[in-house]
């Protein structure tokens, strides 16, 4: 993917955090290289392989990962991206496949998951030392 392409995507995941009606979780934290490395290193230590790497953007998003739940499949991805000039914003939002009886399975509107937004949050901050 170009970067050019890859530098629009950043609004466009604010845009599609609003449309499903996910709230972003603000950080004031400034919005540099150091701060993307930590980034980078913090979401692929708790989230595994990441699907968007955009540092001109400020872009992060992890792949959908499986979530080990009893009697549901779940998924699970994590997006960090710059809201502001010394504001990040992290999204955790989580998917459930449903079927119906006589349709094929798929997945489920993703839902936010402001708890693990929080412990993600904390986890950047303590990595910086802010």
């Amino acid at each position: 993917m170009s970067r050019g392409r890859l530098g629009r995507l950043a609004p466009l995941a604010v845009l599609t955090a609003c449309a499903t009606g996910l709230r972003p979780l603000e950080l004031p934290l400034a919005t540099d290289a150091r701060t993307f490395e930590v980034c980078l290193e913090v979401l692929r230590s708790r989230f595994g392989r990441l699907a968007i790497t955009d540092r001109e953007a400020f872009l992060l998003q992890t792949e959908w990962s499986r979530v080990e739940s009893p009697g549901r499949l779940l998924r699970r991805r994590a997006t960090i991206f710059r809201a502001a000039p010394e504001r990040l914003a992290v999204v955790v939002e989580e998917s459930l496949l449903v079927g119906g009886l006589l349709g094929e399975p798929s997945w489920s509107v993703p839902k936010a998951q402001p708890s693990l937004e929080r412990a993600l949050a904390a986890s950047i901050e303590a990595a910086l030392g802010a």
